[in-house]
């Protein structure tokens, strides 16, 4: 059993004839027992820290421990989140792509800047949200787009919903004129619903000409309103790629021919 010793040390005098104080260490004696000793203070090249420089050190400590993520060039980043974000593009209706994108881009500032522009690459607004009139979300995607200049490049696809039973006025389209208008480079645009409400087709030629880079139109109804007579009058002027027509209805008074170069899958 190791056995504790104390030893006593008279007080040794510094070269002003001060007394110099001593302190209790726990040390170990020379037969490898335990003793208590007073000694004098430890001396150490080891200054004290105050708690404000202990936070000023960590956070300067931290600030050059980067993941080996954060080293990649952007455009590897870019891609890297691209996928991430892709692998739940097809499930957008659950809105695990939003999910998905809005969690990346709150990592850090260098997943935010990269992120942003892909969370706001594809807006898909789908029932029970509306276009026209504007919901609370279409009117917070005006507010954002409007004010961030950077993200109107970014967008590239849009599906937006107009209600069939609801009865909007002209004033209700507006907003949705001002969006896309903000939204030049639109590859893709996708509407469903509200084909029987007068203003509907009037905006749609409208919209037509903000988004002239259009490739892809995808029109689907929630009623017997998407007439084919007027969807061909549209796409007239349109250098179309792809043109998919969900739930066309037929309709006597009218007819109308296909342009040769358009793609229709119905």
């Amino acid at each position: 059993m190791t056995e504790a010793r104390c030893y006593s040390c008279s007080p040794r005098k510094n070269s002003q004839g001060q007394a110099a104080s001593r302190q209790l260490y726990l040390v170990a004696s020379k037969n490898r027992t335990l003793a208590l000793a007073l000694l004098p203070p430890l001396q150490s090249s080891i200054k004290a820290v105050s708690i404000q420089d202990r936070t000023r050190d960590a956070t300067h400590t931290h600030s050059f421990q980067e993941s080996p993520i954060t080293r990649l060039p952007d455009e590897i980043l870019n891609e890297i989140l691209s996928i991430a974000i892709a692998d739940d593009q097809r499930n957008w209706w659950n809105h695990e792509y939003y999910t998905t994108a809005t969690t990346l881009s709150r990592v850090c500032k260098l997943f935010h800047r990269i992120a942003q522009p892909l969370l706001f690459k594809n807006i898909q607004l789908s029932s029970p949200h509306e276009l026209a009139p504007a919901c609370r979300l279409v009117k917070s995607l005006y507010r954002t787009i409007q004010a961030n200049p950077a993200l109107r490049t970014c967008c590239k696809s849009v599906s937006f919903h107009i209600s069939t039973f609801t009865y909007p006025i002209i004033e209700d389209y507006a907003l949705g004129d001002e969006l896309l208008s903000l939204c030049p480079n639109i590859t893709s645009f996708n509407l469903h619903g509200g084909y029987g409400h007068s203003e509907t087709w009037p905006f749609l030629r409208r919209v037509m000409q903000h988004i002239p880079k259009i490739k892809i139109l995808t029109l689907s109804r929630e009623n017997f309103d998407l007439h084919l007579a007027l969807v061909c009058e549209i796409i007239q002027t349109l250098n179309l790629q792809r043109l998919v027509i969900n739930g066309i209805s037929a309709r006597k008074d009218s007819h109308a021919i296909l342009m040769p170069t358009s793609k229709v899958s119905g």
